[in-house]
């Protein structure tokens, strides 16, 4: 690299001063909850934290934690210890944490969805004499060398409420916060009072006041946590809590909407994730930062013309300087090139890039980044080489003072602001979270299957970084059963950190030099991966495909399990919000983690929003801001055969099934054609309240939807497509037996299998001989039980009658008409039946029998007229 000694001494005043110029007056002699005290005088009666369990007024929140600190106290704590916060996030987190500072120690946060293994190394490292903990978590860590308050059941009611006085110096340890650490073990770092109040006071980056209103959603092992607390908490504002330790998406959309939040920080893949998903959200949000990875350049211009009066800002800080160490302030209009920077320093911080010497490098060149300033960390808890060596002596500062080598690669650019480049080593970001590869390699490698292993981070799939774990067997001849080592690896490490595939190689490849050859690495073959059987009713193959679509697979099977296919917690977000958009399924991250397969993941809805495949509205493609197609019905009752076409129309335009009434068990049939329409005039108007209206209807169906049309026009709502598949007025439905059960596809079959039931010159042995090959010929596999299959044939015969006995009224607009044109006879009804009850018909010949309309070839030409149509609608 380029050396100090090649700057003039313009520009290294202007990397050294210039860029520096960032003193600022903070209340350096206060503690964190010193600082929150003033603010329970000033306003004692403000809103401090808000959830679904209610609110917390900051003089409440003070008492709660007031009382908790004498207990922690009267039970041995001393100025200086380590306090564990073991809770479901929620107000008692907060409590637990005030607690904590307040008596003089300071607080380590144990992420309940964290293995057993790895919260014990946190509390090996730092010792704790108490852990506050739930009754539902009590136990889990417990010692014989440790105490647990459990807040849902002590009584602390005989504590003063008044503070405790404690002294504390502010530099002494506030929070122990643990990441990844290269050594196979977590690293916890120890951020004293001032490092906290420095970073969330004296700042400009956001707007910290008292109507901030700031959601608390970064999982607790994350250094965001104390933005979203502090922040707020510092300046009279609010924090709103979200239950859980994960991002849940529409809990997410929820809070921000009813507690009116003003101020959101979320990780890279979270924002870009609300931006795909929930954009509604942020209408009203006055400031974003996003974080923990590099940002997406398409997202942030996406977000900026979304939302041109929304402050967007890019910020970057590791947890050794807790909170943020730059930012940069994305302002309408400014000039991005292809990537985001990361910005200039906070106030009373200090970045400088340096060679290997510890010299400075010129403006555009790439050297190593390091953080200085009274954000800094002391180090790491019992790990003093490793503070060492990562905190030194600062060249360019007073006597004492120290930076912290980061580890990453940046440049200055020609307007004075970081770049980021890459890592001077192995260590990676996922999902925001630091992970050291090496950690992850100790663990996998001590399984007594595996010899070897290797972990790198990849990304095969644009925007899309994984964790990959390759292992050689122990045994050549046993293997290695990836499956089980993952979920072993899964009770030992986070789930951030636990690779997404684990790849069995004979060797690992190396160099000519005999080193790694990470480059040889193969791409993980995750379709290999896919085992699960076909979906069987619409509602699992949507399901299977938005598991596809999810994670870049061609299919899913309905017993594959997301996470052995590479899905994570990003991922699953994602996923749940399609799933509940696409299905109306009550669902959340918690039911994903339990129910892993698409074919379990159907049971798992609450509040009956989980639906049926026998429900009168079956969504085939929900959506939302066009106009919907609705499809009626053949003579089966059921919707399924709509299914393929409903995912060949153009992408967005929403699709909907009506099936006929009386195919579950808390519907019943109607008794006449006007009940009929009336029911399913209201599920339309459910999904769309007013038109223009689309309908389309096959066989049966085709007279439903006609008769729909005309009802629709007659209460004043305008039809604009109305699409009729083989369907005639005053025919016999259903049809004569025209097919064999080796002709009808999977999905086909249900269109016509109660043509032959209904035929009345069959006899009472001949009904009952072809229902019996119905069940074991054609519906073999699928999920119909003898109960559904009675009501299926119930519900068909009603329905099929009541058209029968229905004339037919005008539809004063043109019919898109489709006509099977082959195994027709002299007695087969034509096209020109529908001529007295429409304006004109516009008819397209399918060269296909009629139970073979919805199969590929005729379904395309189908598809292709239906859109073609579309596109010259308004």
């Amino acid at each position: 690299m380029l050396s100090s000694q090649v700057l003039s001494p313009q520009e290294r005043h202007r990397l050294l001063v210039g860029y520096n110029d960032t003193a600022a007056p903070y209340p350096a002699d206060r503690c964190v909850h010193e600082l929150f005290e003033e603010q329970v005088r000033r306003a004692p009666e403000a809103v401090a934290v808000a959830s679904d369990e209610g609110v917390l007024t900051y003089a409440a929140l003070n008492e709660q934690a007031n009382r908790l600190a004498h207990h922690l106290t009267s039970l041995g704590v001393r100025l200086g210890d380590i306090v564990a916060v073991h809770v479901e996030r929620g107000h008692d987190l907060l409590i637990g944490l005030f607690a904590a500072l307040k008596a003089g120690c300071a607080y380590t946060l144990l992420d309940p969805d964290f293995p057993q293994e790895r919260l014990a190394a946190v509390l090996q490292d730092t010792s704790p004499p108490v852990i506050i903990t739930h009754r539902a978590t009590a136990g889990r860590l417990a010692a014989s060398s440790l105490q647990e308050v459990c807040l849902d059941s002590v009584d602390l009611t005989a504590h003063p409420t008044e503070d405790p006085g404690v002294a504390v110096h502010p530099d002494a340890v506030a929070c122990v916060m643990f990441t990844s650490g290269s050594t196979g073990r977590p690293k916890g770092v120890a951020s004293p009072h001032r490092a906290l109040v420095s970073t969330f006071t004296g700042q400009t980056y956001l707007s910290f006041d008292s109507e901030q209103i700031v959601l608390q959603c970064s999982p607790v092992s994350w250094d965001a946590f104390a933005l979203e607390v502090f922040g707020p908490l510092f300046h009279g504002g609010t924090t709103v809590v979200q239950s859980g330790q994960r991002p849940e998406p529409a809990e997410f959309e929820r809070l921000v909407r009813d507690y009116g939040v003003t101020t959101l920080q979320l990780s890279a893949g979270l924002f870009n994730l609300v931006l795909d998903e929930y954009p509604d959200s942020l209408t009203h949000v006055r400031e974003v930062m996003t974080a923990g990875e590099a940002a997406s350049v398409t997202h942030v211009e996406r977000a900026r013309k979304g939302f041109p009066r929304m402050r967007i800002l890019n910020g970057y800080g590791p947890v050794e300087n807790l909170g943020f160490s730059t930012t940069y302030d994305i302002a309408p209009g400014s000039s991005i090139g292809s990537s985001v920077p990361i910005g200039v320093p906070l106030a009373n911080t200090r970045v400088y890039v340096l060679d290997e010497g510890l010299g400075l490098v010129p403006s555009g060149v790439v050297g190593e980044l390091y953080i200085a300033g009274s954000g800094l960390a002391r180090g790491y808890v019992g790990r003093p080489g490793l503070t060492a060596e990562r905190f030194v002596a600062d060249p360019f500062g007073g006597a004492g003072e120290r930076m912290y080598r980061t580890g990453d690669l940046v440049r200055w650019n020609s307007g004075g602001e970081l770049e980021f480049v890459g890592r001077a080593d192995h260590q990676v970001k996922v999902r925001g979270f630091r992970v050291e590869p090496g950690e992850v390699e100790a663990v996998v490698g001590r399984e007594e299957s595996v010899r070897q292993a290797v972990v790198v981070v990849r990304e095969d799939r644009r925007g899309e970084k994984r964790l990959v774990a390759y292992v050689v067997p122990a045994d050549t001849d046993a293997g290695v059963d990836v499956g089980a080592l993952r979920r072993r690896v899964g009770e030992v490490l986070p789930e951030y950190m636990v690779p997404s595939f684990f790849v069995a190689l004979d060797t690992l490849p190396l160099t000519v030099n005999g080193k790694l050859d990470r480059a040889a690495l193969p791409v993980p073959d995750v379709s290999s991966l896919v085992v699960g059987s076909a979906a069987r009713t619409p509602r699992e193959e949507i399901l299977c495909g938005l598991f596809a679509e999810v994670l870049g697979l061609e299919r899913v099977g309905v017993e594959d399990n997301f996470f052995d296919l590479g899905g994570h917690s990003m991922l699953a977000m994602r996923l749940i919000s399609r799933i509940r958009a696409a299905l109306d399924q009550e669902l959340n991250i918690r039911d994903l983690y339990r129910n892993p397969t698409p074919a379990r993941l159907l049971g798992a809805g609450r509040n009956g929003g989980a639906g049926s495949d026998f429900d009168v509205l079956l969504p085939l493609r929900p959506g939302t801001g066009q106009t919907a197609l609705f499809c009626v019905h053949p003579a089966s009752g059921l919707a399924w055969s709509y299914l393929s076409l409903a995912q060949e129309l153009p992408a967005g335009t929403p699709v909907y099934g009506l099936q006929t009434p009386g195919l579950t068990t808390d519907t019943a049939p109607p008794t006449d054609f006007e009940a009929l329409l009336s029911q399913l005039v209201g599920e339309i108007r459910r999904v769309q309240p007013t038109g223009p209206y689309r309908l389309l209807g096959w066989s049966l169906g085709g007279n439903i939807a006609q008769a729909l049309a005309a009802q629709l026009q007659s209460e004043g709502d305008e039809v604009d497509l109305l699409a009729l598949v083989d369907s005639y007025p005053g025919a016999e439905w259903p049809c004569p037996d025209y097919a064999t059960p080796a002709q009808w596809d999977e999905f086909g079959i249900l269109a016509t299998l109660v043509a032959a039931p209904l035929d009345a010159t069959q006899g009472a042995a001949d009904f009952a001989g072809h229902l019996e090959r119905l069940r074991s010929d054609v519906l073999a596999g699928l999920p119909f039980d003898d109960d559904t299959f009675q009501r299926m044939l119930t519900a068909g015969v009603n329905t099929s009658r009541l058209a029968a006995s229905w004339t037919p009224q005008m539809f004063s607009e043109r019919i898109l008409y489709f006509a099977a044109t082959e195994r027709r006879t002299e007695l087969s009804p034509l096209p020109d039946s529908w001529h007295p009850y429409a304006d004109a018909l516009d008819v397209r010949p399918l060269p296909c029998a009629h139970e073979e309309v919805m199969n590929p070839e005729p379904r395309a030409r189908i598809v292709q007229a239906l859109t073609a149509a579309m596109d010259e609608l308004p």
